[in-house]
């Protein structure tokens, strides 16, 4: 191979891997990776599998935990994290870097409980390039300090579940700064297919590629406008305004968008009233109606309910998505249907246009 780019890197079209070998072959030895990469970037509108939060970012993957070891793929060290923070930082600086162009966020999907204060000048480094770095803030289920997701300037994510409350394996405390959801994660299997699992490394990537979106929106973001963007593209959760549980609260990406390209929450519908996204709604077997949470009534035991216009009840909902099927699975006839959000701060209720027809 040829160092084309006279990077220091020989042929790293597609990542690094930072252990042992120190090659071009980032390979994905447990598979934890390839659904983490799924969640943030996975291609849309293709009719497989998953589509990620942000579907048209590209994933630079850096491998810093080596094959060997026990239990293996699990024993990343210090030296191997700061090497690919370091080259994160040059592949978005450097101009001869042809495959990757544009902004960079960094996830760190990866966690251990000792303080490092290289480790710490490495996201500073990072940071100081105008690099978002983002990381999982762990599954103990206590409030002990996670690194690097508390270190000073990393955004740290924690789990919610299906009923947005915290995960019961998510870590807490003051490094949270926001949740995401953490169980039952659908994404991309190492070797080929689908399949779902817990975790807040799952949460953040869902973070990190919200921070895409907002570049998507403002390419010039700065780290404190990427901030302020995200901590109010959210859910408040438990107690109002920052806590240790919540952070600033759930991540939301439409109030999230709203903020990065108008730079209010204020005046959208969905700040009021509860929504259908999207409305009319087509039904088939990869499509889904999502309905908003309106911020008065964002709450504990969320639940949706299905009636048609002369009030017949369809079906209830544990989550805010439906497939367009009544409570026996059969597809809905094509029409208007009412719905009715609550969660334990009241109701609101809507309309969605279905069409059923094949």
């Amino acid at each position: 191979g040829v160092d084309d780019d006279r990077n220091g890197f020989v042929d790293d079209i597609r990542g690094w891997d930072f252990t042992g070998g120190e090659d071009n072959d980032p390979y994905d030895c447990l598979g934890h990776g390839t659904l983490v990469s799924s969640v943030a970037g996975a291609a849309s509108d293709n009719g497989i599998g998953v589509s990620g939060v942000s579907w048209g970012a590209k994933i630079l993957p850096l491998k810093v935990f080596p094959d060997s070891g026990f239990p293996s793929c699990n024993d990343a060290t210090s030296s191997n994290i700061i090497e690919a923070i370091n080259y994160a930082v040059l592949v978005a600086t450097s101009t001869a870097h042809r495959n990757y162009t544009g902004r960079l966020v960094i996830n760190m999907s990866l966690g251990g409980s000792v303080y490092s204060a290289a480790e710490q000048s490495a996201v500073d480094w990072a940071l100081a390039n105008n690099i978002p770095v983002v990381a999982a803030k762990g599954n103990s289920k206590n409030s002990d300090p996670v690194y690097p997701s508390d270190y000073a300037g990393v955004i740290g994510v924690g789990a919610t579940d299906n009923t947005d409350s915290l995960a019961e394996f998510s870590n807490f405390g003051s490094g949270t700064d926001l949740v995401a959801p953490g169980v039952a994660i659908y994404g991309a299997k190492l070797g080929g297919g689908y399949g779902v699992q817990d975790g807040t490394s799952f949460s953040s990537p869902q973070a990190a590629a919200a921070v895409a979106l907002v570049f998507s929106a403002k390419p010039s973001a700065t780290i404190s406008e990427v901030d302020d963007i995200l901590f109010a593209g959210v859910d408040d959760l438990g107690a109002a305004g920052k806590d240790d549980v919540y952070g600033y609260g759930r991540l939301n990406l439409f109030k999230l968008m709203r903020m990065a390209r108008f730079g209010n929450v204020s005046d959208y519908d969905g700040a009021k009233e509860s929504i259908a996204i999207p409305n009319p709604f087509k039904v088939s077997a990869l499509s889904r109606v999502t309905f908003s949470v309106p911020d008065t009534i964002v709450g504990q035991e969320p639940r949706v309910e299905i009636y048609d216009v002369s009030g017949m009840f369809i079906r209830e909902l544990e989550g805010f998505s439906w497939d367009g099927t009544n409570q026996y699975g059969a597809k809905v006839a094509t029409g208007i249907y009412l719905f009715e959000v609550s969660t334990s701060k009241g109701k609101a209720r809507g309309r969605v246009i279905v069409d059923a027809s094949d």
